[in-house]
């Protein structure tokens, strides 16, 4: 075997090329100039910022209600008889002012009882101006007997003075005393006469009263023949025609007033304690819708839509109903819309009539300034907001009340931090971050809190 062809020297064959490439490695190594090391460069995102204000929030709460007239009359027959006249206009639909003849009825039947009481008040009348008379002849006689009988007691007293003294007859006594006691019952008499006079007369006077009485409550009956519209109002249905007796306290028709509007407006509880959270009640109040509509002092305005068209009136806070609505467990504030027919443009701006169902916006007056944040900024209790480094930071947040698009924070912000209203996540903590000022989102959230963007 030849020295080459050994199994140990094949095997020894690989390294030469192995120990060739490393020193050759080592010299391109050893002779190639260093690479520059760069530092690790921060990566930043790109987000929508605004500077938190501190605004006067409005509290104001949205509701929904059904529109109803203020005032109805249900027009009611308070005498009965033959209907004469209607008025010209008197169908549903038709207005009536105030003090307007609706209709009249037969009043001849009430014309007739009205002299009827006449002719009875007339004697009585007579009867006490005769017994005023007798009263005063009377009293004149009264006073000439009273003149004798002083006469007659003195002659009487001087005959028995004499008749004491032996002086006198007992005839002569007697006829004196006889004279005396005559002359005194014939004053009597009078005095029983007057006396009986005075209580005919009291008698004749409460007659005269309860005819007099009478003869008002018949004049009325005929004032009651015509039906007058006591307001300003629209009529409903009306189903009457000439020559249609009525009966008395039968309903003629119903109609509305058109002086005011009122909306029973749906409002949950947990939205009306807004509306009390500026209230200032005395401790020592006396429960009234008086004191409470000076404590609340909330305004409110209706809305509704017309073929895309926004409708809005102007309308006053008027009182809260007794209980909660049964059905849906709200409270119930009534506002009322003053003269709903001034401004209207037929095709453009109808009335606020009957049964329109509205939208309803209450507002409170302004708080104290708070820090408010769009409700979209806000993640489970939290706002993510930028440092002085803008670094992203997440803040946690007590929130007063929410309302519309934002939240009235309590504590956790203060003003002029810029928060961040884009959506972060997944949000890193101390992230660096490029801002964008969202100058349309600030003044946006700021009309909000003030309720300017619902007064346009």
């Amino acid at each position: 075997m030849r020295w080459y062809q050994s199994p140990l020297l094949k095997r020894l064959l690989f390294l030469p090329p192995v120990v060739i490439g490393v020193v050759v490695v080592w010299a391109l190594v050893r002779h190639s100039p260093h690479a520059a090391l760069k530092p690790p460069q921060e990566h930043s995102r790109d987000l929508r910022v605004i500077e938190l204000p501190a605004v006067e929030v409005a509290p104001r709460v949205i509701g929904y209600g059904t529109t109803r007239p203020a005032r109805v009359w249900r027009a009611v027959s308070e005498v009965g008889g033959r209907v004469l006249e209607l008025h010209p206009a008197l169908d549903a639909g038709e207005f009536l002012q105030a003090g307007e003849v609706a209709l009249r009825i037969d009043s001849r039947d009430y014309q007739l009882a009205v002299k009827q009481v006449q002719a009875e008040l007339t004697e009585v009348s007579a009867r006490i101006a005769e017994l005023t008379t007798q009263f005063e002849n009377d009293q004149r006689s009264l006073t000439i007997e009273k003149t004798s009988l002083a006469l007659v007691e003195a002659e009487f007293q001087r005959v028995k003075r004499l008749a004491e003294a032996g002086n006198a007859a007992d005839t002569e006594l007697r006829d004196a005393e006889r004279r005396y006691l005559s002359q005194k019952q014939s004053a009597q008499a009078l005095e029983n006469a007057i006396r009986l006079n005075q209580k005919k007369r009291e008698t004749a006077e409460a007659s005269r009263d309860v005819t007099e009485a009478r003869l008002a409550r018949a004049r009325r009956d005929v004032e009651k023949t015509w039906v007058r519209a006591p307001f300003a109002c629209r009529l409903q249905e009306v189903k009457l025609e000439v020559d249609q007796f009525v009966q008395a306290g039968q309903q003629l028709f119903e109609a509305d007033g058109i002086d005011a509007i009122q909306i029973d407006v749906q409002i949950p509880v947990a939205e009306a304690r807004k509306l009390a959270a500026n209230a200032n009640l005395p401790k020592d109040w006396t429960p009234s819708i008086a004191a409470a509509r000076d404590a609340l002092k909330l305004s409110a305005v209706v809305r509704t839509h017309v073929r895309g068209i926004e409708l809005n009136w102007n309308a006053r806070f008027v009182r809260i109903r007794e209980q909660l609505e049964p059905v849906t467990r709200t409270v119930q504030f009534v506002v009322a819309v003053d003269d709903p027919y001034k401004g209207i443009q037929p095709g453009v701006r109808p009335p606020l009539l009957r049964g329109v169902y509205c939208e309803v916006e209450l507002r409170a007056p302004p708080l104290t300034p708070h820090v408010v944040v769009p409700r979209a900024s806000v993640f489970d209790g939290g706002v993510y907001v930028l440092d002085p480094d803008s670094r992203l930071r997440r803040r946690e947040i007590e929130s007063s009340f929410e309302q519309s698009d934002f939240v009235c924070v309590e504590r956790g912000l203060e003003a002029g931090v810029q928060l961040v209203i884009s959506d972060p996540r997944p949000a890193i903590e101390g992230q660096l971050v490029r801002a964008h000022l969202a100058g349309d989102v600030q003044r946006q959230l700021i009309a909000q809190a003030t309720g300017a963007a619902a007064t346009k």
